[in-house]
């Protein structure tokens, strides 16, 4: 789903935040990657579980000076496909069970993929991106979540959401995001907004998190 021109500014202000050793789940073809500043980025890790997509995302990383700093890996977001990824990158050790204390990534990012990764994990799913985080890392995040504002909305997006994930690449309508980040402890700080352009009607309510590790 293409950002529209209130979403763009959003998520160009959080990605252009984004340095150091970066992690990005779920990238797609890169549409996204023109908001980050490559000056400011060590290494990309790109982690999307579409091999078809990965010769996009070389391309788009080629055209904002990135390519040689950008490594894909074949992998979702959840710690089932991450965690493996990450240790034939050689970026966590394959002969422990635990994650290092002190974290591999100065930032994650995730912008509208949370959606499709499978939500009764999104839990563990947060939990590992906290522990690869460094100490003062952040999680950047524009994903849309449920909107409970009346019943209407929330009886029609329960209808919506039987067929809508067949069609959109397992893309749920009940993403609870904000609700697991904020039920968390280990963050220093934590801000999660509502995108101005929701008006209390809408299927998709988008957030956007600045999350930053103690």
């Amino acid at each position: 789903m293409a950002a529209n021109e209130v979403q763009v500014k959003h998520i160009g202000e959080l990605l252009s935040g984004a340095h150091g050793k970066v992690l990005e789940l779920g990238p797609g073809a890169g549409d996204q990657m023109f908001h980050y500043k490559a000056g400011q980025i060590e290494m990309l890790y790109a982690a999307e579980p579409n091999a078809f997509l990965h010769g996009k995302l070389c391309e788009a990383a080629e055209k904002y000076g990135l390519r040689s700093k950008m490594v894909t890996l074949e992998a979702g977001a959840q710690p089932g496909s991450l965690l493996p990824a990450l240790k034939g990158a050689g970026l966590i050790p394959s002969t422990t069970s635990s994650l290092l204390d002190e974290g591999v990534f100065d930032t994650v990012v995730a912008v509208k993929s949370l959606c499709s990764a499978p939500q009764k994990q999104l839990a563990a799913t947060v939990a590992v991106v906290q522990a690869l985080l460094k100490p003062g890392g952040e999680f950047l995040f524009f994903e849309h979540v449920d909107n409970s504002t009346d019943a209407i909305t929330i009886s029609y997006a329960w209808l919506v959401d039987w067929i809508w994930p067949v069609f959109m690449g397992g893309c749920r309508l009940n993403g609870k995001l904000d609700k697991v980040v904020l039920g968390m402890g280990g963050w220093e700080e934590r801000t999660i907004t509502t995108v101005g352009d929701f008006k209390g009607h809408e299927v998709f309510r988008y957030i956007k998190g600045i999350c930053r590790k103690a």
